[in-house]
């Protein structure tokens, strides 16, 4: 099991040392794993897969070789769809195979002035390589791909670990001449522990190619680090485009056979995927193609907005999910990686009374904004009703009327007044989340900024529809 916080060298087994007589043995949970995952990317789990040994010499491999599935992997193709920004359309990025290896210790070259330092303790864990086809195009592509690939392991139960501590990302990049059918010499940049640092690290070491070829140089096949504050790669080690790792069939390990009846129960265990939660959004409760994919690729998301709408209604449903994207996925940055709609301050039962006050009327959209904002950020503990009444921000009838009749007429006005902005988003619904965003802007311009936008939303929805 993967230690992160253990002190350097604490969870060492005696094969992972390389000592002699130390037998390696295959861990069947982790084949589950690899089964269900590769179930949950369209891939094709094989019947028989088998082990291999790569000899190469590096100072946190002390065996000298590490055991992978270079020639049979235990899964072969798939794909994961991602979303093309801008647009309501995705894109295929294909997955060459799924193969399980052994882990190699971790070399830390900042923790010496002069000396690179090694640490052993994830040496031989059972470790599964996503490997995909050249098939993304950008850093945003890139960075798209690993955001939802990461939200799929774990909503799957495959990956509990978070980047640094579990997860790492290798990014291969090359450039070529537009209208070139190839691509040149790939350098592979390591061990990249972030979204962030991934996208950081594909647009310098593609751009310190361009400049290199553009002003007459060649690029080199090698291993490149990243420099996270710095964002520059600098050369790790010089490859051989001809190297010989000397692969042969793994001695210590046999051939793994995987029964059709062991597929059919990893294919049980798995929860509704993000795809399928997607199209049962759009198609259930008419959410737009954007917001149905936001709340299927954040953690909890999709379940969070059942729970409400189950306690408000289907008909408030465009509402509940106007709210969650607009307002509460506003403090995703402040959770960082722990951002879980499980377990953020705002539970489902506060979230659907602020909801509910807004529908019956009793508050107006600016109060309901002020009530997410002091439980998320400031982590108020009462319920909305007591901060409402503690702050008299209850309205009455007649005030309440006049506030919504004002907005309804701003709304219908900035709809009357930009036909051709109607007339495009009512013709091209590919762009829809695009163009919609703008009526908004229009309407908060008027309202120098103090407006709602949920609320607007709700409102431009129906003149716009």
């Amino acid at each position: 099991m993967n230690e992160p916080f253990k002190p350097p060298n604490t969870c060492v087994a005696h094969v992972d040392a390389g000592l002699p007589g130390a037998l390696p043995v295959l861990n069947d949970f982790c084949v589950d794993q690899a089964i269900r995952c590769g179930t949950a990317l369209n891939g094709t789990i094989n019947a028989r897969s088998r082990f291999d040994r790569k000899h190469y010499f590096y100072h946190d491999l002390p065996l000298g070789y590490q055991i992978t599935q270079y020639f049979e992997p235990v899964v072969t193709g798939g794909y994961l769809s991602i979303p093309l920004e801008g647009t309501n359309d995705e894109k295929k990025i294909r997955i060459e195979r799924i193969q399980l290896e052994t882990d190699s210790g971790k070399s830390i070259h900042d923790g010496h002035p002069f000396l690179s330092l090694v640490d052993l303790n994830r040496c031989g864990l059972a470790l599964m390589e996503i490997i995909t086809y050249p098939d993304v195009s950008t850093s945003a592509e890139a960075g798209a791909f690993l955001r939802k690939l990461t939200h799929l392991l774990k909503h799957i139960g495959v990956c509990h670990s978070e980047f640094g501590e579990g997860l790492r990302c290798d990014a291969n990049i090359s450039v070529k001449l537009v209208g070139d059918p190839e691509y040149g010499t790939r350098c592979e940049v390591k061990n990249l522990n972030s979204v962030k640092a991934l996208m950081d690290a594909i647009e310098h070491e593609a751009q310190r190619q361009v400049d290199l070829l553009e002003a007459g140089g060649t690029v080199e096949l090698e291993t490149r680090w990243f420099d996270p504050l710095k964002k520059t790669t600098s050369t790790g080690r010089k490859k051989d485009d001809k190297v010989d790792y000397r692969f042969f069939p793994e001695p210590d390990l046999p051939a793994l056979y995987i029964s059709q009846s062991r597929i059919t129960e990893a294919l049980k265990s798995l929860p509704e995927l993000p795809a399928e939660t997607k199209r049962r959004l759009i198609n259930d409760y008419k959410l737009s193609v954007g917001i149905a994919e936001m709340l299927s690729s954040s953690e909890g998301a999709a379940e969070y907005f059942q729970n409400a709408v189950n306690t408000l209604g289907k008909e408030h449903a465009t509402l509940v999910a106007s709210w969650m994207t607009n307002e509460i996925f506003a403090y995703r940055e402040e959770y960082g990686n722990k951002w879980d709609f499980g377990s953020i301050p705002l539970d489902i039962t506060r979230f659907a009374d602020i909801l509910k006050m807004l529908i019956d009327k009793r508050i107006i959209g600016l109060t309901a904004k002020k009530l997410v904002a002091l439980v998320m950020t400031d982590k108020d503990p009462r319920t909305p009703q007591e901060i409402v009444l503690a702050n008299d921000w209850e309205i009455a009838a007649t005030e309440e009327a006049q506030v919504d009749e004002k907005l309804v007429e701003l709304c219908k006005t900035i709809v009357e007044k930009s036909q051709k902005q109607v007339a495009e988003y009512k013709t091209e619904v590919g762009r829809r989340d695009r163009i919609f965003p703008w009526f908004v802007g229009q309407v908060m311009k008027e309202l120098r900024g103090k407006g709602n936008p949920a609320e607007i939303g709700a409102i431009l929805q129906k003149h716009l529809d």
